[in-house]
């Protein structure tokens, strides 16, 4: 093998090295995020966000939840925004690490709900969205 084909080798090994390696910190930063999956009545959609979407009216605190998880205790809080217009009166759902995981239409068949690609936090999530308190 001569010196100019073992370096477009070298540069091309090189070069696939860089590109598997960009690849896998994409996909890693992609593991750790969230998304939000919209239902509305038969129909869903997935968004991926950082937030659920949230209505600007001014929203309240109205109840919340103790709950203790794996032996880590959760504050869930409802909140409502009743300035609203009738079509527009919204339930949310918070927790401090999550940030609001759930958003429920009080008119209409409409959901926010918050996801995650890292199992754990997934299975965290869904937990506290099947709790008496959130349904």
């Amino acid at each position: 093998m001569d010196k100019t084909t073992s370096k477009i080798l070298c540069i091309i090994a090189i070069i696939s090295l860089y590109s598997c390696n960009q690849k896998q910190k994409a996909v890693s930063q992609k593991d750790n995020s969230f998304y939000v999956i919209k239902q509305e009545l038969d129909k869903s959609d997935t968004l991926w966000v950082n937030h659920i979407p949230q209505d600007s009216d001014r929203v309240v605190v109205v109840d919340s939840f103790a709950y203790t998880l794996h032996q880590k205790s959760l504050q869930i809080l409802k909140f409502t925004n009743p300035d609203a217009g009738v079509d527009s009166k919204v339930e949310a759902y918070f927790e401090k690490s999550l940030g609001i995981f759930l958003v429920k239409s009080k008119n209409w068949h409409l959901k926010y709900k918050l996801k995650s690609t890292d199992d754990s936090v997934e299975a965290c999530i869904d937990k506290i969205q099947n709790l008496d308190f959130v349904k």
